[in-house]
């Protein structure tokens, strides 16, 4: 029987810290676990105000030797941006690409 004190996470109050887009995916696998999650979304994900940076680092992209992505935002707003530019993906192979987190 799968009661609620038989689950994992029971009585466990669980702060969740992802944006309020991302919070609830979270929640309803913490819930299904017996925890409570409390939404408290610390980050916002938006695009910049300039992509200038970025934009000039997307023209050299084959010149580069590695990309690294810290997030899978990072990731989701990088390829945003690289497809806006109508950027092939074949621009990024002989590029190694490594993620973190």
């Amino acid at each position: 029987m799968d009661t609620p004190s038989n689950k994992p996470l029971f009585g466990l109050r669980v702060l969740v810290t992802r944006s309020r887009e991302q919070a609830s995916d979270l929640s309803t696998r913490l819930i299904r676990l017996g925890a409570e999650p409390i939404e408290a979304p610390v980050i916002r994900i938006e695009d910049p105000e300039d992509w200038t940076s970025l934009d000039q680092a997307l023209a050299q992209i084959t010149t580069y030797d590695w990309l690294i992505f810290t997030s899978t935002n990072s990731i989701d707003q990088f390829f945003k941006r690289f497809f806006e530019k109508a950027l092939k993906v074949g621009a990024l192979a002989s590029t190694r690409i490594a993620v973190v987190g």
